[in-house]
């Protein structure tokens, strides 16, 4: 048999022939498109000039110009990647290119990759009517009322930079170099999302419209401000109208199976499935196993270093408190040691991952998130198996999951009893990723909600000495004993301190929607498909309230009823078929916390200039994290078995 290198040998002439030929085609090529203008005359094939592009860009494109300058056509060529450039040094020329940019002329692409780098939708590349009709909707968002808005939010970032600038070590002395500097000032003042969302709000309030257009990543969006509309986007999501997406890159983040998406009968389903979790009997299961993690972390929080004297954040403390008491309530023991601490890796990595650029690839936070979000499911998985097993055996439940297994259980007996097959949404696949949008959908908000709570609290003395008195006439933490069911129904005015906190700082101000299909918003403007729609919960919980710009916890108490008065513009929770399940779980873990947090601690807020300014970190939370002075209030913490 002959050797490899014999046969290579034997074939090297025609391989050498067949290049040679196809470098001769590739020049042919070349020099037909060229002609006469002025350019290199020989090119490497395929990478053409794309070496000394890449090594020195400035130089480069001198040399294109030098040959255009000295050409008496205006213009030069060259080859780069197996593209055929021409580089247009005269203005006329120039002007001629702009002003064809149609289908059968010139295509903008602003990065010779850009439709790979930017996606095909992106705002340069619309044409025509399409074009147009972009830029009339965005037309307002610079009108000079608008860019007032901006020069201010403008001189803000560039004062607090050119002064970090001069606080610089050997500021004054050494020389240091702007570009980097400059770049992260920009940045800063396009990266605000609170500001960027208030320019929405601002726009949509100053309209007669009750909406704003925009367009972010390659989307056109709208921002409803309106109360009627953004609950006419709740009440039709169904296929050819509205998807809810919860996050602009959401089925790529969660999965396509994920319970916000679905519509019709299989969301029916699966909330029927849902319900049993929160009966009064199940919400009661809950109530204790959130009090035995919140006792826990409030102790830690008192025995930190300088306790007493030295202010701290809370925000990550009440994440991981939530964190804990959300795989407590959800999971309980199905969930244990080496998983746990994964858990925990693993959801930070998601966390992390919600806020940053949707860049899919290794070593970027989102490509980290998505892949965290499938070993989260599979770790959900595992403990939705362990709890069927327990519950089939006859065991109590003892979480949501038992709860939840229990009718699933049920469902699947009476499928194979009558020779079907089983129920969907009862498999522990299936209920393991539902469990994880759960966790996602309790999480960040629940977060938001103490965090405000603590913040509102410290600046209205008159209501947290009410809610004390009333607290302290149902619970004391000296008794040794837990908040219980009834009791906590008695706690009216600290619920409705809960609802005003919800109210006043909704924590997801915005539920973002997709059109399925053309939607007549109103009389006279459709939102095209494909279009983000932004209905803001926020913006509608200050509207119909009675002096809705305070905060008056009252409002929800039995003589003024508010909350059944302006029912419509309370959107905390949604609304529509996709209405949070668990509100009153939601309710009650805020209405908890605040019982023992206030009846444990005294407590005081570290104040600095905007530390109660908004910030989205992805809900809403105080700028400075809610950093506290906390001491222990109580002639001793409460010590439970």
């Amino acid at each position: 048999m002959e050797s490899f290198s014999s046969i290579f040998i034997s074939l090297a002439p025609y391989i050498i022939s067949i290049l040679a030929f196809l470098l001769l085609v590739e020049q042919l090529k070349y020099l037909k498109k060229k002609q006469f203008i002025p350019g290199p005359s020989l090119v490497l094939p395929f990478i053409g000039n794309a070496i000394s592009l890449v090594r020195n860009p400035t130089e480069f494109w001198e040399v294109q110009a030098e040959n255009a300058r000295k050409s008496s056509t205006g213009f030069s060529a060259n080859y780069i990647f197996g593209k055929f450039i021409v580089f247009i040094r005269d203005t006329d020329l120039s002007r001629k290119i702009f002003a064809n940019v149609r289908p059968e002329a010139f295509h903008l692409i602003g990065h010779p990759f850009g439709k790979k780098l930017f996606g095909e939708h992106n705002l340069i590349y619309l044409m025509g009517q399409d074009h147009k009709d972009l830029r009339r909707l965005i037309a307002p968002n610079f009108t000079p009322r608008a860019l007032s808005t901006y020069t201010e939010l403008q001189q803000h970032i560039i004062l607090k930079h050119l002064k970090s600038w001069l606080e610089s070590p050997d500021s004054g002395t050494k020389a240091f170099p702007l570009r980097i500097l400059c770049r992260d000032m920009n940045l800063e003042t396009i990266r605000n999302p609170t500001e960027f969302w208030e320019v929405q709000a601002e726009n949509a309030r100053k309209s007669n419209i009750g909406f704003s257009a925009n367009y972010i990543f390659g989307k056109f969006i709208v921002f409803i401000r309106d109360t009627d509309l953004s609950r006419k986007i709740f009440a039709n999501v169904r296929p050819e109208a509205f998807h809810l997406i919860g996050h602009p890159f959401g089925k790529k983040l969660f999965g396509e199976h994920n319970l916000i998406y679905l519509m019709g009968q299989d969301h029916k389903d699966l909330r029927r499935l849902i319900a049993p979790n929160f009966t009064p009997r199940a919400l009661s299961t809950y109530t204790e196993l959130q009090q035995h993690i919140i006792l826990k972390h409030l102790k830690s929080w008192l025995e930190f270093p300088d306790s007493g004297t030295k202010a701290f954040p809370l925000r990550f403390l009440c994440r991981d408190m939530n964190l804990e008491t959300s795989q407590n309530v959800f999971v309980g023991p199905h969930l244990s040691g080496e998983s746990r601490t994964r858990f925990d890796i693993d959801y930070n990595f998601f966390n992390v991952g919600l806020m940053k650029l949707p860049i899919d690839l290794p070593g970027f936070a989102f490509h980290n998130a998505r892949l965290a979000v499938s070993r989260l499911v599979e770790t959900l998985t595992v403990c939705a198996e362990d709890s069927k097993n327990k519950m089939k055996s006859g065991e109590d439940p003892t979480c949501l999951v038992d709860f939840w297994m229990q009718d699933a259980i049920r469902e699947i007996n009476a499928a194979e009893s009558a020779g079907e097959k089983p129920s969907p949404h009862t498999s522990s696949v299936e209920i393991g990723g539902h469990l994880f949008d759960f966790l996602f959908a309790s999480q960040d908000a629940s977060t938001s909600s103490l965090l405000w709570a603590v913040t509102l609290l410290d600046s209205h003395p008159d209501v947290l000495s009410r809610l004390r008195e009333e607290v302290s006439k149902i619970w004391s933490p000296e008794s040794g004993k837990l908040i219980t069911s009834d009791q906590l129904r008695e706690m009216r005015y600290t619920e409705a301190v809960a609802r005003e906190i919800i109210r006043y700082r909704t924590p997801a101000t915005l539920v973002p929607h997709i059109t399925g299909e053309d939607f007549p918003l109103t009389e006279t403007y459709t939102i095209p498909k494909g279009t983000i729609v932004f209905p803001s919960v926020f913006e509608s919980s200050f509207q119909g309230f009675v002096d809705a710009d305070r905060f008056d916890p009252d409002r929800f108490m039995e003589h003024r009823q508010e909350d059944h008065v302006y029912k419509k513009n309370y959107l905390a929770f949604g609304a529509g078929p996709h209405q949070c399940v668990g509100q009153r779980y939601a309710i009650n873990h805020l209405v908890l916390f605040i019982a023992m947090f206030t009846s444990l601690f005294d407590f005081r807020r570290e104040k600095s200039d905007g530390c109660d300014d908004i910030v989205y970190v992805p809900t809403i939370c105080p700028r400075d994290d809610c950093k506290v002075v906390l001491s222990l209030r109580c002639s001793q913490f409460p010590c439970l078995s």
